[in-house]
């Protein structure tokens, strides 16, 4: 029963990863760029930082894979607080476009730590993780 459980647990994670990907597009403009003309686009570092999540937990499969995931995930979680700082450098229309963006992939990640919260064994080692990462996803 508990491989059962993994297993689609493997497979809901895949599904989540090719929704995110293909879900997302990039609607990165210059509203979001700190620091003028050849700034920093939040639009592009958000992006980033959701690819990298995905690929993470694309890897995440059984007890081994969660463990080494969650130093990945803890500098993940980091890169947040940082966009999280920064994001106070746009005007009012890049924190709005740069929302908008967040806003499309929250459900998705916000599935994704629900679906790791239905396998306790996994859940134990990433779920709060996934769960800070999802709320400041929520924050932006």
């Amino acid at each position: 029963m508990k491989t059962l459980k993994i297993m689609a647990l493997i497979v809901a994670l895949s599904l989540t990863v090719f929704c995110l990907i293909g879900c997302g597009g990039k609607s990165y403009n210059d509203s979001m760029v700190v620091g003028g003309g050849a700034g920093i686009n939040m639009g592009e570092v958000l992006a980033g930082i959701i690819t990298r999540t995905q690929r993470v937990m694309s890897d995440v499969t059984d007890l081994s894979s969660a463990e080494k995931a969650q130093p990945d995930l803890l500098r993940i979680s980091q890169d947040y607080d940082d966009l999280l700082y920064h994001i106070t450098r746009l005007d009012m229309q890049g924190r709005l476009d740069l929302s908008k963006q967040a806003r499309q992939f929250l459900p998705q990640m916000q599935g994704m730590a629900a679906r790791i919260q239905e396998v306790p064994v996994l859940h134990d080692i990433i779920g709060k993780d996934l769960d800070d990462i999802a709320d400041k996803l929520g924050q932006i």
